[in-house]
């Protein structure tokens, strides 16, 4: 994944494609960016998660206000890598 990321985003000759996001390649150098802390997911069915690739809400934005979803994310942080806090 990493040399794929970094040829397509990096090489003059796939300037045209369009830009290919891997977050993985940052959290594992300097921790998650996701909970609470520089972003959220909201699924389709209004669940709050840490990320796109994290597994379990701390609730729902129809039930919850997003504040306290935010402030639950952040006590949670990442499952699969060290929050990042100063992102």
């Amino acid at each position: 994944m990493v040399d794929f990321f970094l040829k397509m985003n990096g090489s003059a000759k796939y300037s045209s494609y369009p830009i290919i996001q891997y977050p993985g390649y940052h959290q594992r150098k300097v921790g998650c960016y996701g909970a609470g802390n520089r972003y959220i997911h909201i699924d389709s069915a209004g669940n709050y998660h840490s990320c796109p690739f994290c597994r379990g809400a701390v609730g729902n934005i129809k039930e919850m206000e997003l504040k306290e979803g935010i402030r639950l994310l952040r006590e949670q942080g990442c499952q699969l890598f060290k929050t990042n806090p100063h992102a």
